[in-house]
């Protein structure tokens, strides 16, 4: 037999195969688990789920510490101080908790990013180069028959 008529068959057999159903209690499963989740706090949710200002929050946060953690005594030598000084004042105040996010935002962002801006800037340019060049790479080599199997 040749492989084609095998293809043939063997999908014929397959398409005459009655739908597989789900089982009646898996509705009700799922529903219960999508609305457990739902009625979770935002902080119990995984972090793509974070409202949008607090995920902007949290990242400028953890890429200042990242970047700026070596350059911290050279940069703002009083700046750690700073910081952990408006965190007390966040979790003193709930009502003023969001100004002074923005603040502690807003002092990493002086701190770190702006001294730091142009090397990321280029430093994500050349990555982004470097990638595109290595999918067009695999892409042609992939297409062109460099990988195909003789």
């Amino acid at each position: 037999m040749h492989a084609d008529d095998l293809e043939e068959l063997i999908g014929r057999r397959l398409r005459s195969l009655p739908e597989p159903l789900a089982p009646p209690t898996l509705w009700p499963r799922v529903r219960a688990a999508v609305e457990e989740h739902l009625a979770r706090p935002w902080y119990r949710r995984a972090w793509r789920e974070w409202p949008a200002a607090l995920r902007a929050a949290s990242l400028a946060l953890v890429t200042g510490a990242l970047l700026g953690w070596p350059l911290s005594g050279d940069v703002a030598p009083g700046l750690w101080s700073v910081v952990l000084g408006l965190v007390r004042s966040v979790r003193a105040s709930a009502t003023g908790g969001a100004g002074a996010l923005v603040t502690v935002a807003d002092a990493l962002r002086q701190a770190f990013v702006e001294p730091l801006a142009l090397y990321i800037v280029v430093f994500g340019l050349v990555a982004g180069t470097a990638a595109a060049a290595l999918g067009i790479t695999i892409k042609q080599a992939l297409t062109l028959g460099g990988l195909s199997r003789s």
